[in-house]
């Protein structure tokens, strides 16, 4: 097993690469706070799996559809991840799936991307997801640099991504009680219902930017969803 640092398009990112070639892998977008990976637990899980793992660090983007000063000079931060990443994926893993995740606005990004191209991207799993991160427009963070409004903001929420048939398969959401972002998740998940897509809700205590927040049944969930879902064959159609 081995832990590395790959540039892609000018942009480090962290892969672990399993003992035995992977079949099929993780392309996992990480918030602005601290990355998951720092607490043992999340690690471990990461090492004892069979996949392929990308993790993708936003750098103030917040992973926007929008061109951000000092992301990169001709890649959106979401055209990045759907371009580039996805390309380097598809080449390491010779045509197996590939399953996005994320955690913060990473997670956010990664259900927008989901509702916009479900036949694409059938299944996702997020934790902790920004669902409403239009609510902490204004409040200093480089956001209010990349978008001129808050309404603006709003406008990229992932439920509006879901106004059109097909819907995704099966959406993962993972939150704490004493998070921010709870009640967006919770209303998330409602809307999926109504929907009819196949969808839960994981609770979990702390945060995923303090330690020891990965534990069972979280653990037991995350591994249940990735291994059914990194089975099927095609899971990701890349062009």
């Amino acid at each position: 097993m081995a832990w590395s640092t790959l540039a892609i398009s000018e942009k480090a990112l962290l892969i672990y690469e399993p003992p035995i070639a992977a079949r099929s892998g993780v392309l996992f977008l990480l918030d602005e706070s601290p990355p998951p990976f720092l607490d043992p637990d999340f690690r471990s899980f990461v090492e004892a799996s069979p996949y392929l793992w990308f993790f993708a660090f936003p750098e103030k983007s917040w992973w926007s559809s929008r061109f951000v000063p000092g992301f990169h000079p001709n890649r959106t931060p979401e055209g990045f991840i759907l371009g580039d990443c996805l390309e380097e994926f598809r080449k390491r893993l010779l045509g197996g799936s590939i399953l996005l995740a994320g955690v913060g606005c990473g997670g956010q990004a990664v259900l927008r991307c989901c509702f916009q191209d479900p036949t694409r991207f059938p299944a996702v799993a997020v934790i902790d997801a920004a669902v409403d991160l239009f609510e902490v427009y204004g409040q200093g963070f480089t956001l209010d640099s990349i978008y001129p409004s808050q309404e603006h903001l709003r406008q990229q929420s992932p439920y509006l991504f879901l106004q059109n048939y097909p819907y995704p398969e099966s959406v993962w959401l993972a939150v704490s009680p004493d998070s921010f972002w709870h009640r967006g998740n919770d209303r998330l998940l409602e809307k999926l219902k109504v929907l009819g897509v196949s969808c839960e809700l994981e609770l979990f205590s702390g945060l995923p930017s303090e330690a020891g927040w990965f534990q069972k049944p979280l653990k037991d969930s995350f591994q249940k969803f990735l291994d059914h879902h990194l089975s099927q064959p095609a899971r990701l159609h890349l062009l």
